[in-house]
């Protein structure tokens, strides 16, 4: 008997993205839960978000280093045996310290959630920071950061980041290699009692789990009453710094470019519009910046624009490292396809290439429920949840070249431009 032969599957325009359904609850001591259930793999994914990032510290480094240091022993048990304890039952746990956000995120398999969250729930009530953990951790990385902290690529972002919203800033504050030294036990313990607490934390479930999973949550995390702080997150304000900086090495071989601008945040009614532009800019492969100075300069083997969100601010950047020599025809080369966004129309052909990879793109965040929490995430920091992404959807779909060269001549203004050229 014969069969058919095997037809390829149909290639057709993506229109909407299949999002999982997200169930929101709240423990009864008010901590907001998100749950994203999966089937196949037993994996189940628990992230633990505290507002105890950078913003929150009142000094370099200590939000990091406290949130390292959650795992380095607590009032009953060593560094060493938690992580044994944790191999143990097959678990994984990370520490995550961001601008914003710090927290834990736990890996584990379904049979074994319990006893990884009451050891969760440990580290996070009696963690106790040893001094002689906090040094050895200290002095380890100022090792690494001394060696990081000199290379064209690290100064020219750090000072990026620091023109654009200013040295004092939590944004853009540099930690210098003395900063290291300045860390002291005393004011992790301050940072973690003020932001370790049940009403600045939110916890996102991902994976496969049953319906007792809910009250292990509660059990673990929900009925003990946790210290709450009522301090009044900080306010920063904005004092960028100039708007041109070059950093000479002379033992540098390539100089690191950085150009950026502050943009809006995910609440603007431009935002969808500008990640078109930037994905058009420098944000995928196929951009003009990448055809430009890659393919037919040779001026360097990477450059690309991104969008950074922040919960208080946003930037969006282009970055590159190319042979000295080169470095001021980079730059030139940059702002003609900058000044050419600006002047003339992109052709219908390129945005609909840049549509279908933006939208394709997207798509690949939410393989899966752990690549769909993570996604989650990410809009709710901006305050946004899955809704958002049929806005992105419908309005990239709809996207016009007029309205690109109107986003580039609103955003991608030279007199609004910082620039930083190190090495």
């Amino acid at each position: 008997m014969k069969t058919a032969p095997h037809l390829p599957p149909k290639i057709q325009e993506i229109t909407k993205i299949p999002y999982p359904e997200v169930t929101h609850i709240q423990l009864s001591n008010g901590i907001p839960v998100y749950v994203i259930p999966g089937t196949g793999s037993d994996a189940v994914k628990v992230d633990f978000y505290f507002d105890g990032g950078a913003w929150t510290a009142s000094k370099p480094l200590i939000a990091h280093f406290c949130n390292e240091m959650l795992l380095e022993g607590t009032n009953r048990y060593t560094g060493h045996e938690i992580m044994e304890s944790f191999d143990f039952q097959g678990s994984y746990i990370q520490p995550l310290a961001e601008k914003d956000m710090a927290g834990l995120s736990l890996m584990t398999i379904e049979r074994k959630l319990n006893q990884s969250l009451r050891l969760v729930k440990h580290i996070l009530r009696k963690s106790n920071f040893p001094a002689d953990k906090l040094h050895i951790l200290t002095q380890k990385k100022k090792q690494q950061y001394i060696i990081e902290y000199e290379k064209p690529k690290t100064i020219a972002r750090n000072r990026m980041m620091a023109n654009l919203f200013g040295e004092n800033h939590p944004y853009g504050r540099i930690a210098s290699p003395e900063d290291f030294d300045e860390v002291t036990r005393q004011d992790i313990l301050k940072h973690f009692k003020e932001n370790y607490g049940s009403n600045r934390l939110s916890i996102f479930l991902s994976g496969k789990f049953n319906s007792k999973t809910m009250q292990l949550l509660e059990k673990q995390f929900g009925e003990t009453p946790w210290p709450v702080n009522e301090s009044v997150l900080p306010s920063y304000s904005i004092s960028p710094g100039p708007a041109y900086e070059m950093i000479e090495k002379a033992d540098a071989v390539q100089s690191a470019i950085r150009i950026g601008w502050q943009v809006i945040n995910r609440d603007h009614a431009d935002y969808i519009g500008l990640q078109i532009l930037n994905t058009v800019l420098g944000g995928y492969f196929g951009s003009r910046l990448m055809k430009n100075l890659r393919e037919d300069k040779a001026y360097t083997y990477g450059v690309g624009s991104y969008i950074q969100n922040f919960r208080h601010g946003s930037l969006l950047a282009i970055s590159s490292e190319v042979k000295k020599e080169f470095r001021q025809e980079a730059v030139q080369e940059i702002l003609t396809e900058i000044k050419s966004l600006r002047a003339k129309k992109i052709p219908a052909s390129e945005l609909k290439r840049v549509q279908s990879y933006f939208i394709g793109n997207l798509l690949h965040n939410f393989e899966g429920p752990v690549n769909a929490s993570d996604a989650l995430k990410s809009l709710w920091e901006g305050g946004k949840d899955f809704s958002f992404v049929d806005q992105i959807v419908a309005e990239t779909l709809a996207m016009k070249p007029a309205t690109l060269c109107e986003l580039a001549n609103k955003y991608l203004r030279e007199e609004t431009m910082y620039q930083v050229i190190a090495g």
